[in-house]
Formats: structure tokens, sequence, C-alpha cells
């Protein structure tokens, strides 16, 4: 919540401040990650919908999709529960 607005440096300076400032940005912060989360979680349900819907428009058997490592478990978990078989190259 506040991070966008004050930056990093701003939260940390807040920190020190006093009880008030740093329950404001603590607040801040968790209402940040939890929003982050559920972001997440809806790009991956969306990122899987689309990619089920091209398999299935085209008929493909085998399909390699590229994401960042914030995507790969909740991406994997999400096919599996549709039914696919996945393989996961990790190349980090």
């Amino acid at each position: 919540m506040l991070s966008p607005v004050l930056g990093w440096g701003g939260l940390l300076l807040l920190i020190v401040t006093g009880p008030v400032p740093t329950a404001i940005v603590v607040v801040g912060l968790a209402t940040h990650g939890l929003v982050l989360l559920q972001t997440l979680e809806r790009r991956n349900e969306d990122m899987v919908a689309r990619t089920v819907e091209d398999v299935t428009e085209h008929g493909y058997r085998n399909v390699c999709v590229v994401v960042g490592a914030k995507h790969l478990e909740g991406m994997v978990r999400e096919f599996e529960d549709r039914g696919f078989d996945v393989a996961v190259a990790d190349f980090s």
C-alpha cells in the first residue's frame, strides 16, 4: 500500500521515527503482500486457462510454457488440477 507511494527508502525512514508510523508501515506491507499474492494467483489461473484454451482449440499434444520462478509452483499445480501431465525443466 505505501511502498509504491513512498518507495523502500521512505518506508525505512518511517520505521525509525516512532511506533505509529511503524504500525502504519507494517499494515501497509502486509496489505501490499496480500495484494501481490492474490494477483500472482489470479495471473497463474488466467495464464493456465488461456494456455488450456489454445491447446484445446488447436489440438496440441505437447506444449512448452516458459514462466518466471514465482509462477512455477502455482501454475504446475493449476495444470495438474486440470488433468495435464507436467514436466519441469529448471535452468536456474
